[in-house]
């Protein structure tokens, strides 16, 4: 709790990710994306009403954001993670961190 309080922004990061990484293996692979997703919709229910999202929805994004490994694995590293966080659209609004609509008036203004 105190990271997220009183953290910077790469240690927030960092530790989200970690949270993503079920395995602790230093990627996140398919399934522990679709977990640490809809945990993330689940713990905000109390606060708001998150859109339904279909594993095939949350798969797409994980498969813009991942790449195949050596031993053809598709995982997300920490450094794509924070690319993901920082840049993709979809997975923000997947979170419902940007209400739809609100990213194009940031982007414009």
């Amino acid at each position: 709790l105190a990271v997220m309080l009183t953290g910077t922004e790469e240690d927030k990061l960092s530790l989200s990710f970690r949270m993503a990484d079920a395995g602790g293996q230093g990627s996140i692979h398919r399934d522990d994306f679709t977990r640490f997703v809809r945990a993330y919709q689940n713990s905000v229910k109390a606060f708001s009403t998150p859109e339904p999202l279909t594993d095939e929805h949350i798969h797409s994004v994980f498969d813009q954001c991942s790449r195949r490994r050596l031993d053809g694995e598709k995982t997300i590293m920490l450094d794509e993670y924070v690319s993901m966080v920082r840049t993709n659209l979809e997975f923000l609004l997947m979170l419902g961190i940007v209400p739809p609509g609100r990213w194009r008036r940031r982007v414009e203004a």
